[in-house]
């Protein structure tokens, strides 16, 4: 069973020229092949609730109060258990500037992560229908091209409305992807 302390400073600029800083100090204690991350001391939360519930703690004959961990999810190395309580202290600091909650700013940071994956399968499958527009552009050319041949007009008149049309299509396709 290992003690080690372990102190968070987090850093948040929230307006030009001045900073805040808030100290968390943790306590992490090995605990039947986990890490618990004890709480011994917390910035001053100002008139934002404190509640176990709000900011994710839960009672520990340890040391007070601990950092709420999911079941399953308990950090097994101390490097882990590091980065949790790091994460955490973000989460709070956060809270304290501007009020939202950690669930709100986990929601949002869920909400960011889905509307990236989003993105990427859209770019995905423009990357795939591009040479499908290159082919429907042909063939409107080709089909433009047949039509002002058969209706009597020169080859070149048919060669330049072909062209036309396909640049049609290509302008139409990169408004789209842009």
């Amino acid at each position: 069973m290992g003690r080690y302390p372990y102190t968070s400073v987090v850093e948040h600029p929230r307006y030009p020229g001045r900073k805040h800083y808030f100290e968390f100090v943790f306590k992490l204690v090995k605990v039947d092949g986990y890490w618990e991350l004890g709480i011994v001391h917390l910035p001053d939360y100002g008139l934002r609730y404190k509640s176990n519930h709000i900011i994710h703690t839960l009672p520990s004959g340890r040391c007070g109060e601990k950092i709420c961990v999911s079941a399953g999810k308990e950090p097994r190395t101390l490097e882990a258990a590091k980065t949790i309580a790091r994460n955490w202290a973000d989460l709070q600091a956060v809270y304290i500037l501007t009020g939202i909650t950690p669930n709100k700013q986990l929601a949002e940071n869920q909400r960011k992560k889905e509307r990236k994956k989003i993105k990427k399968k859209i770019k995905e499958v423009v990357k795939k229908c591009s040479s499908m527009v290159g082919f429907i552009g042909l063939i409107i050319a080709g089909i433009i091209f047949y039509v002002a041949v058969a209706q009597g007009h020169g080859y070149l008149f048919a060669i330049i409305s072909a062209f036309c049309g396909w640049s049609f299509v290509a302008c139409i396709y990169k408004i789209c992807t842009e």
